[in-house]
């Protein structure tokens, strides 16, 4: 089943795209799109905020794209509890003198994509995220079944959100891993970054949700949401809606 609808600021004047019924969600269909998109608007504006900062700071001024992950319990969905991200937003102006390609509070990263020296390709945020030391090669031919738990249980961005969890939390309250990312996550040849994003969820069972504002040119959108068939995808109209 596939739905058209307006969409303002998505470059495009009708945008289709695939409906929850026609996609396998590893996420929990308990928390509705707006119980995401209320956090997911936090998490943006923490990452506007960020983002201008840096922006004011560059010579050359880096792109748009930035992404924003956040480790948030099933109890704060379910209430939703904001106050850890207003927490941030309230002391953001001390950390961000400090920030430079990646910023973290507590169990909140920010990440920019990190460009390499001439002739090297860059490092996009999802990457970075999920394989910080480069260990999965992103290439058309790299088959599901390299794709391992243990691929990903060593990154430290990952790891020290997960500590900084469990401190608060404990072991039983379950997690969701709330991204939001400038631009949808791509599909462009050598990073590939929706596919890593589908298979961290594929081999680890992780609860993910992705936000997004905007879809690059280079990007193919139906591919990059084909590839997180077990994300929960909220799209730029739904986190407009309020509760």
């Amino acid at each position: 089943m596939v739905k058209t609808l307006n969409w303002p600021g998505f470059g495009l004047d009708i945008a289709p795209f695939p409906t929850t019924e026609s996609r396998t969600q590893v996420v929990d269909d308990f928390f509705s799109e707006v119980h995401y998109a209320l956090f997911l608007r936090k998490i943006k504006e923490i990452g506007k905020i960020l983002l201008d900062y840096k922006n004011g700071l560059s010579h050359p001024k880096v792109n748009n794209q930035y992404m924003v992950t956040c480790l948030v319990s099933s109890s704060e969905l379910k209430t939703g509890d904001t106050s850890f991200l207003e927490y941030v937003l309230f002391h953001i102006s001390e950390h961000v003198p400090k920030i430079e390609n990646i910023f973290e509070c507590d169990r909140l990263k920010f990440f920019l994509n990190k460009n390499h020296k001439k002739g090297k390709k860059c490092r996009h945020t999802e990457k970075i995220l999920l394989d910080p030391d480069n260990r999965i090669p992103q290439s058309e031919n790299f088959q599901a079944e390299h794709y391992t738990a243990e691929l990903f249980t060593e990154s430290e961005h990952l790891s020290s959100m997960q500590e900084e969890f469990r401190k608060k939390f404990g072991d039983n309250e379950k997690s969701y891993l709330l991204i939001f990312s400038h631009y949808v996550p791509c599909t462009i040849k050598h990073h590939h970054c929706a596919e890593l994003l589908g298979r961290y969820v594929d081999v680890t069972g992780q609860q993910v949700v992705v936000g997004y504002e905007k879809v690059f040119p280079e990007t193919d959108f139906f591919k990059s949401i084909d590839s997180m068939k077990a994300i929960k995808v909220v799209h730029p109209q739904i986190q407009r809606l309020r509760l």
